[in-house]
């Protein structure tokens, strides 16, 4: 037998690994370890020694809560609960629920295991330990098994060591043995070593040596805390017992969601159906210095509403329509606000704070108009063209080609951030996170940007970093506000707020599936070795085989087949299930050994994994890869590998953004938040400097990204997917195909180009074409030609003629243009935000321009029908006949689109209610399903949706038929 020694943070569930810890736990800590050291008296009994550790262990985190005690044929036992006052030393079966099991030594003793002598009598009293609990309590729950000496600690999780020694069938034998035949302790030892020696196995177990932190407890806490870290964490009962992982970060994200609604104008209620749903407040309740308010204030006084375009798409009264508009505006500002907050978190942790950092402070931004001129004088302009007057008020803030930060339709149609009075104030809300400090004398109510401010500066925005203490703010992520988003873009559409283990599922299956599928059917791929053709059916069979290449040209090769993968969400929402699957796109680059750098060159020696919504990567020794300060001196990795790590995973990132996901939405807001969530992941991945280990300001600035997103009701297109420029007439044919080569050419441009030299232009040039297919969708349309032939009519009617009927002919040729018009507007209002999948993503379409299709698509549609729904039967059934019925859900309608978006052998993966198997509404879905290759569909039931109600769901996966 050989011990694979893990080091603590190898050990631990990656969520918790990557959690940071509070200073107080960490002070307790400190103050537990050295009083241990001070106390240790190497001369002393094991008995003595082992009451030193029992009030170690209380000491740190069990003292209270937990219960540490001796037993009669145990020396240590942790548990969860008290010991029943009258049998304090014996383990009653059931008597608690989990539980750790440690067997003490003196210090140096010579029967004690080290990482170099393992077949001890240490190991051999805790295999009895175990099989003698096992035999009186079988639904005993242990967590962990422990061999100590004070200072080394051999940390056992119960699953390995069941698997290593109880489920050894010698030890079982020789145990049953000693039990039948009433045999001694020294007995089961001795046969016990004799098994071991033929053990032909490595068994994992945490080893760590407190020695080795001494040093830690006498550094400053910058550096010291971060050595000592994951030894808190290998010893908390989270670790120890496995008990929940802290909800901290839950609990502080809901108290940031809820003032941040408030400031908004909005509060959140319970509804019979979905549980929860966003709404502005009450007439009653209502402040005018709430963003909400303020905005429609202004659009009211602008009278901004005759500018907006498709302004029935917001509403059917002007009141839903001022609220919808708003709520656009509120959420697009506040999005730059909390980017900026977070890039600010980034330039503190990179050290370049000089200038740039903080910049949405009070001492900065005054007023609304200098927020205005921050977004669009400053994010939105490089750093050489900005003006003095802008870079003397704001600093040196980094410049990002990054669409967030440009001018929208709407505000250009309406009003911007600037246009907001300055003068309103907003009263303080009742949960405040501000503290009577940051309130101050004015605690009651203060201005609203004043308010924002506070309230933003109240909480930390650094990126996650495990290895970073928490202060005093509360912590919010990026993982955080993501969760954020999509609660808000979910209850603000009462729809269903799908749990993250269901998105994890659906992403990852599909995602592998797809993966596989593209290098098995890639042509000429196996020109590399013609002699031997993938012929993978896994991820595991497919890493095989990359497995046997090395020289850099090849390497880069699979990179360019994996990057050829198209992956779309047609309700795309705030862009979680994209974000899932850059993680997990990653995490198999790393899988098949093809996560490699510019040169080709792989990266090793990293476990790179995707948890809680976070990328995760971790060296060997399960340290997490982050950017460490100067003087930290913790890292095995120089600066010249950290560069070439980082700027591999921000070039991977901006890749597979810009070919592989796509995303469409009918809701401007979803696609706002979508947005920012994907520039976020960028920006957490700049890489450092090789020279000084550090940031340069220019490599955030080098992160220029054409994201896939596009807004529009993903249903209604008016070109179909087959659509040929040979039925139209010339010349509009030949200008068609001019104009589409073109618009393929830019489009793919926007990425291919990195300088984007043209950009203004190609933008120009792309909107013209669109433009250019709303003519020719109107060609040959025989509504647009009986329109145009009356009003031909009535212009001829209008010359001077000597008749006494001109009048009435032409009253009447009016009323019946008019007529038709309205029927023609009417009928057109379903395209008013179409998306033409047929030209929307050129990266779909073939060398000849017609549509290939994604290999995936993903996501969980929309339940429940829009306002407007039903008025669009004619077109849903002449669009969707294998699955439309007049009361079906968007959701059906849905399966038909992305089986139709996909490529034959493509991989559609949905999320859809459970009921869709038995309502009458979806027979001719289930029907037509026959006809489908339906590789799995599994229901998932009981899942909470929200706080309040849960909800029935489903997983539907779908391979489409290869032609």
């Amino acid at each position: 037998m050989r011990l694979h020694l893990r080091k603590p943070l190898q050990s631990l569930n990656k969520a918790y690994a990557r959690q940071s810890v509070p200073q107080e736990q960490l002070d307790t800590f400190r103050s537990a370890l050295t009083r241990l050291f001070s106390r240790v008296d190497e001369k002393e009994s094991e008995e003595y020694q082992k009451n030193i550790v029992a009030e170690f262990l209380s000491e740190m985190f069990y003292g209270n809560t937990f219960d540490v005690h001796t037993n009669e044929w145990i020396d240590l036992v942790i548990q969860t609960g008290p010991v029943a006052s009258e049998t304090p030393d014996k383990l009653l079966p059931g008597s608690f629920p989990s539980s750790a099991i440690i067997e003490t030594r003196k210090v140096f003793a010579a029967e004690m295991m080290t990482p170099l002598k393992n077949n001890v009598k240490a190991l051999h009293e805790l295999i009895l330990y175990y099989f003698e609990l096992r035999e009186r309590d079988p639904d005993h729950v242990v967590c962990q098994l422990i061999i100590t000496d004070v200072y080394n600690w051999f940390i056992f999780d119960e699953t390995d060591f069941r698997q290593f020694f109880y489920d050894n069938a010698r030890l079982k034998r020789l145990f049953q043995l000693r039990q039948q035949q009433k045999k001694d302790d020294a007995f089961f030892y001795t046969e016990t070593a004799r098994i071991l020696r033929d053990l032909d196995v490595d068994v994992p177990v945490t080893y760590l040596n407190l020695r080795e932190f001494a040093d830690a407890l006498k550094l400053p806490p910058e550096q010291g805390n971060r050595a000592l870290m994951p030894v808190v964490k290998v010893f908390s009962p989270e670790h120890l017992l496995k008990q929940p992982l802290p909800n901290g970060t839950d609990a502080v994200s809901k108290r940031f969601y809820n003032e941040l609604l408030y400031i908004v104008g909005l509060h959140e209620l319970p509804t019979n159906k979905k549980g929860r749903l966003i709404q502005r407040l009450p007439e009653n309740e209502r402040a005018e210095g709430s963003l909400l308010e303020n905005a429609i204030s202004q659009l009211r006084k602008q009278n901004a509403l005759v500018n907006v375009e498709g302004l029935a798409t917001y509403g059917a009264t002007e009141t839903d329509q001022l609220v919808a508009i708003g709520l656009e505006l509120c959420f697009t500002w506040l999005g730059r606000m909390l980017f900026i907050k977070l890039l600010d978190a980034q330039l503190v942790k990179y050290g370049l704070h000089d200038q740039s950092a903080h910049v949405l402070t009070a001492q900065r931004i005054h007023d609304f108009t200098a927020l205005n001129a921050l977004f669009f004088d400053v994010m939105a302009v490089p750093e050489e063209r900005r003006s003095a007057d802008s870079i003397n008020r704001f600093g040196r803030v980094p410049y990002l080609a990054c669409s967030l930060f440009d001018k929208t339709d709407l505000e250009r149609q309406t009003v911007t951030i600037g246009d907001l009075d300055n003068t309103l104030e907003l009263p303080i809300a009742g949960q405040t996170v501000l503290n009577n400090v940051q309130a101050g004398p004015e605690a009651a109510q203060r201005s609203t940007l004043h308010y924002l401010q506070n309230f933003l500066d109240a909480y930390d925005f650094s990126v996650d970093d495990p290895l970073v203490v928490q202060e005093d703010k509360p912590n919010i992520t990026a993982a955080a506000l993501g969760a954020i988003f999509e609660m808000i873009n979910c209850y603000r559409t009462n729809s269903v707020l799908i749990p993250d283990h269901l998105v994890a599922e659906i992403v990852r299956n599909t995602v592998r599936r797809a993966v596989v599928s593209t290098f098995t059917t890639y042509p000429d791929l196996n020109s590399l070795r013609p002699d031997d053709s993938i012929k993978a059916t896994s991820i595991e069979e497919l890493s095989s085989y990359f497995s046997h290449f090395h020289e850099p040209q090849s390497l880069l090769r699979f990179n360019a087949v994996f990057n050829s993968l198209r992956i779309v969400d047609p309700a795309v929402g705030s862009g979680r299930f994209l974000v899932a699957a850059l993680h997990e796109l990653i995490v198999l680059k790393a899988e098949l050994g093809i996560l490699v750098d510019s040169d080709g060159q792989r990266i090793h020696q990293l476990c790179v994994s995707s948890v809680n919504n976070e990328l995760v990567i971790n060296n060997e020794d399960g340290e997490p890869f982050e950017y460490i300060p100067e003087g930290a001196n913790l890292t095995k990795f120089s600066p010249v590998e950290m560069q070439r790590v980082q700027k591999t995973i921000v070039h991977e990132k901006l890749t597979l953004l810009e070919n592989c996901l796509f995303g469409v939405d009918i809701s401007s807001i979803a696609v706002n938040f979508c947005t920012l969530r994907l520039w976020i992941e960028l920006i957490k991945s700049v890489p450092v400097t090789e020279a000084t280990g550090k940031v340069d300001r220019r490599d955030i600035a080098s992160l220029p990204c054409a994201l896939n997103i596009k807004i529009g009701n993903a249903l209604v297109s008016r070109f179909g997917l087959d659509f040929q420029a040979d039925g139209l007439k010339s010349p509009i044919r030949e200008k068609f195909l001019i104009d589409f080569n073109q618009y393929r050419m830019d489009a793919l441009a926007l990425r291919q180009n990195p300088e984007k030299p043209d950009e203004e232009q190609i933008h120009a040039r792309i909107q013209e074409f669109a433009e250019f297919l709303n003519q020719v969708a109107l060609a040959g349309q025989k509504e647009v030609l009986e329109i145009r032939r009356l009003e031909a009519r009535l212009a001829q009617a209008a010359l001077p003629f000597d008749s006494i009927s001109q009048d009435d002919r032409q009253q009447k040729l009016t009323s019946h243009l008019q007529q038709k018009k309205a029927a023609y507007i009417n009928k057109q209002r379903v395209f008013q935000q179409a998306v033409e999948w047929r030209f929307a993503f050129p990266d779909v379409l073939d060398e000849t321009g017609n549509y290939a299709g994604f290999d995936a698509v993903i996501g969980v549609p929309p339940f429940t029908r829009p306002e407007g729904f039903p008025s669009s039967r004619a077109y849903f059934q002449g669009t969707f006949p294998n699955t439309y019925t007049s009361k079906a859900d968007p959701y059906v309608l849905f399966v038909e689109l992305g089986l139709n978006l996909l490529k034959p052998g493509g991989q559609l993966t949905y999320g859809l209610p459970t009921k869709w198997t038995q309502v009458g509404y979806a027979s001719k879905l289930r029907n037509w399903l026959q006809t489908e290759a339906v590789e799995q569909k599994v229901a998932v039931s009981g899942l909470t949706n929200t706080d309040e109600k849960p909800a029935q769901l489903s997983v539907l996966s779908i391979r489409k038929v290869e032609e």
